[in-house]
């Protein structure tokens, strides 16, 4: 009876594992309404957010947070993520590919 068991376990946790979001797609949910799902929007107001480097993105996002970089809306936004999150979410938007 264990033994018919096992498999059913693993393959109850390995579909949890594959199914798991990226780190950083739920931070990344939030940029959804203005840079389009999966940032991907083709818009001349808000620059589509999907294949865009790692670092640029951090980048980006530094400076909405120091004010370097001018946003009423960034500014508020990027405020209420830490580096870790940012640093995911840029990994998320590099894997995407623009179709």
């Amino acid at each position: 009876m264990k033994k018919a068991l096992i498999p059913i376990v693993l393959g109850l946790f390995a579909e949890s594992v594959l199914a798991a979001p990226m780190a950083g797609e739920m931070a990344a949910q939030s940029c959804a309404a203005c840079h389009g799902t999966q940032g991907k929007l083709s818009a001349e107001s808000y620059p589509e957010l999907a294949a865009m480097p790692k670092q640029q993105f951090i980048q980006a996002m530094s400076d909405f947070k120091s004010g370097k970089r001018a946003s009423t809306l960034m500014s508020r936004v990027v405020e209420g993520f830490t580096a870790e999150e940012i640093a995911e979410m840029a990994d998320y938007f590099a894997a995407q590919k623009l179709d």
